[in-house]
């Protein structure tokens, strides 16, 4: 079975002024399309969170991410994205790291 781990960047998810719902569609989608285990963490639009989020899942078979759209100066989710990646998808915005 594969695991996935699904990392949502938000600061108001984080803070829960709102509910994550891209996290739990995803991880539908995942377990319905693959029978993968997936599990789902959300972060603060913050370099180090992110990137720990991702180390702390480097177990996984995938791992995912979703959220930090913003454009402000605050938004930094595309770069530890990137800096993070063991091996990035062509094709992918965002890449990929597979673990395996």
């Amino acid at each position: 079975m594969l695991a996935i781990a699904v990392i949502t960047v938000s600061d108001r998810a984080h803070k829960k002024e709102y509910e994550d719902l891209s996290g739990p569609v995803i991880r539908d989608i995942l377990f319905a399309g693959l029978g993968a285990e997936v599990t789902i963490t959300v972060v603060p639009d913050e370099k180090k969170a992110l990137q720990a989020a991702i180390r702390g899942n480097a177990d996984k078979d995938y791992v995912i991410t979703t959220g930090g759209t913003g454009l402000s100066p605050r938004d930094i989710t595309p770069k530890p994205r990137w800096s993070s990646a063991t091996r990035p998808c062509r094709g992918s915005p965002s890449g990929c790291a597979p673990n395996r």
